[in-house]
């Protein structure tokens, strides 16, 4: 009697997000990631996101009228930034825990995320248009 082998649709599921990620980063290639390195950087940063946040609707320029989208959690933030030769393309904000501070999330929220100091809070992720 043959054996047959059972594909666990979980397992067909994660090998087909696997390949279609590969896929992805493969098309990207011409993008250097990094996180940003100085002030010039973060202005890039936060005008990026203000003309995406106003774009979509999400506020208005009189939200933020110097054109930058920032807020209280991005001095200490980690800032990854995507480039397209000089011009950034995509960011996206990592928060690390802080001793007595709450997370962007937990302030949004009114929530407490466990385990309390071990939980990296990733945020702002922006993708230029073009």
């Amino acid at each position: 009697m043959e054996s047959v082998l059972y594909n666990d649709p979980a397992e067909d599921v994660l090998t087909l997000v696997d390949n279609l990620s590969r896929g992805f980063v493969e098309s990207v290639t011409e993008i250097h990631f990094d996180t940003a390195q100085n002030d010039s950087d973060r202005e890039s940063v936060y005008r990026l996101r203000y003309q995406v946040v106003v774009e979509r609707g999400w506020a208005t320029t009189n939200e933020f009228p110097d054109g930058l989208e920032q807020d209280h959690f991005d001095t200490n933030a980690i800032h990854i930034v995507g480039w397209d030769g000089k011009v950034l393309a995509a960011t996206s904000r990592l928060v690390l825990p802080r001793a007595g501070q709450v997370l962007p999330t937990e302030e949004a929220f009114s929530i407490q995320i466990e385990p309390r100091g071990r939980v990296t809070d990733m945020g702002r992720q922006i993708v230029a248009r073009d």
